[in-house]
């Protein structure tokens, strides 16, 4: 019984030795992506993920693993936000859309999270609103528009997709900037925005370019002018804001479009979908797909994107604390 001992605790210190005296290699879970990503949307379907479809195909290319997209809405996109927060910090869940969504959202809501709870990966493109008129209206250009606004305060209806979205904090910034004062009127939708400026019941919106294309071909819609840097191609005779000598402020006319990861996610797979997007928005016909759906591509890092959210975020304390809309 001795010697067994002995030779089990010989070989114990046999495999041992040989343990130290083997190189040290590094344990691998094998290399990102092993399996789909899905990427949250905090949206229903339709406009809001539109741009995205237009780009997973080449993503998924370019990761070797399909790129799925979850419709997670409610909230104002806090429900998607939080979904992705939910999940696990390995880059396969990402959160896309707007991002008032992580930066508008906890300063006005009681939302379990704040900015800093989000890593953003890449911005895909930026979205300036249009200020559009029933064609039925008597305002041919915004300076006609303004010049009402100035002479009868008050009396101009805006329509918005609820309290608290971006095209209120965007229409705000514009009626400062005018020197007119309007009366907010929240829907549910863009839809039902548009439907009230077509049946006469609100004077006006700021929509995205792509939610009011189809009416202004169709002659419903007058485009007056762009809150924007610079023109949109669909709208080359509207002006910008810039152009009409009215002073808004120049970040808080684009809307970006953007991929987030949750806190925690490792930099290097950070750093590989920031690459990817990269790639996909060098693609001429992502290009051209994005270009047909309203969605101008333009990319920024994680470093840039950073920066101009951090411009945002000072703009977005600014006005939700004059609309009295920051959370108690």
């Amino acid at each position: 019984m001795l010697r067994k001992m002995v030779g089990l605790s010989m070989g114990a210190l046999l495999i041992s030795g040989l343990f130290f005296l083997t190189p040290f290699v590094p344990f691998s879970w094998g290399e990102y992506p092993e399996r789909p990503i899905t990427v949250i949307v905090p949206f229903a379907p339709g406009a809001s993920d539109r741009e995205l479809r237009a780009m997973t195909p080449m993503m998924g290319n370019i990761l070797g693993q399909p790129v799925m997209v979850e419709n997670r809405e409610g909230g104002g996109g806090s429900i998607g936000a939080y979904a992705l927060l939910q999940s696990r910090r390995d880059g396969y869940t990402l959160l896309f859309g707007g991002a008032y969504v992580v930066v508008l959202n906890p300063l006005i809501n009681k939302v379990p999270y704040t900015m800093d709870d989000f890593i953003p990966i890449a911005c895909t493109s930026m979205v300036g609103a249009i200020v559009g008129v029933s064609s039925e209206s008597p305002w041919k250009t915004i300076q006609e528009f303004i010049d009402y606004g100035r002479k009868n305060p008050g009396v101009l209806k805006h329509g918005t997709p609820g309290v608290g979205s971006m095209a209120q904090i965007q229409e705000a910034a514009l009626a400062s900037a005018a020197g007119i004062k309007t009366i907010h009127v929240p829907f549910k939708g863009g839809s039902e925005v548009n439907s009230s400026i077509i049946g006469g019941h609100i004077d006006y919106t700021m929509a995205g370019p792509y939610t009011i294309l189809p009416l202004v071909r169709g002659g419903k819609i007058r485009p007056l002018v762009t809150v924007s840097k610079k023109r949109h191609p669909d709208y080359p005779d509207t002006p910008t804001v810039a152009e009409v000598g009215i002073p808004f402020p120049p970040d808080l006319g684009d809307t970006h479009h953007a991929f987030f990861a949750p806190k925690g996610t490792p930099p290097a797979i950070c750093d590989k979908l920031t690459e990817t997007i990269r790639k996909t928005l060098s693609d001429r016909e992502v290009i051209d797909n994005l270009r047909k759906g309203g969605n101008i591509a333009e990319f920024y890092d994680q470093k840039e994107m950073k920066v101009q959210i951090g411009k945002q975020i000072l703009l977005f304390k600014e006005i939700t604390g004059k609309l009295g809309l920051q959370k108690k």
